[in-house]
């Protein structure tokens, strides 16, 4: 994988322990410095390196900075999860195949198994990291969350446990205990 993919996810994982509230742009991830090695490193691939599949390594990075960072800050860092969006490319009916009439179909299936349990509390079952689409799960905004339960999407349970969005009676959310399970 290329150094700069190497370093957007290590970043990514530094940042989410240290100043999760601050959006990513060049003055926020400026920062830090990821180094690899020149020869021989899977983390810093030079051209013509084939790299198609980059994404495999690349969301391995922010558990492998949790796993550096747990040796110094135990209580500060979540556990790993299931790390990696896993997916299996399939396609075929291509150039590989001699057969002019075959079917051409190109599949690829992702799935993954959440989130490691955050200090003091259990993981997110149903976010991956990192490609949750948000710097940390829990920051899905609150008014999203109460959508998700009023359209059946996710259980008022559900929206507590791995959100940390308490909800009313009437479905509102309950801005004073939101506030206080986030602050944890």
């Amino acid at each position: 994988m290329p150094l700069n993919y190497s370093t957007a996810y290590s970043v990514f994982g530094l940042r989410c322990i240290f100043a999760p509230e601050v959006p990513n742009y060049a003055g926020s991830l400026g920062c830090f410095e990821v180094t690899a090695p020149d020869e021989g490193c899977i983390l810093n691939a030079p051209r013509p390196a084939p790299v198609a599949q980059r994404h495999v390594l690349g969301q391995i990075m922010p558990d492998l900075m949790y796993g550096c960072l747990h040796q110094a800050i135990p209580d500060r860092i979540p556990a790993e999860g299931s790390s990696n969006m896993y997916d299996l490319p399939l396609s075929g009916g291509f150039e590989m195949n001699n057969d002019q009439n075959a079917t051409k179909y190109a599949v690829e299936v992702t799935h993954n198994g959440g989130t490691g349990a955050r200090p003091g509390k259990d993981g997110l079952s149903v976010a991956a990291f990192p490609s949750s689409g948000l710097r940390n799960p829990v920051d899905r905004p609150q008014e999203l969350v109460a959508d998700d339960v009023r359209l059946g999407i996710v259980s008022a349970e559900a929206a507590e446990l791995e959100y940390d969005v308490t909800l009313t009676a009437s479905g509102e959310v309950d801005t004073a205990k939101t506030a206080q399970l986030r602050s944890q």
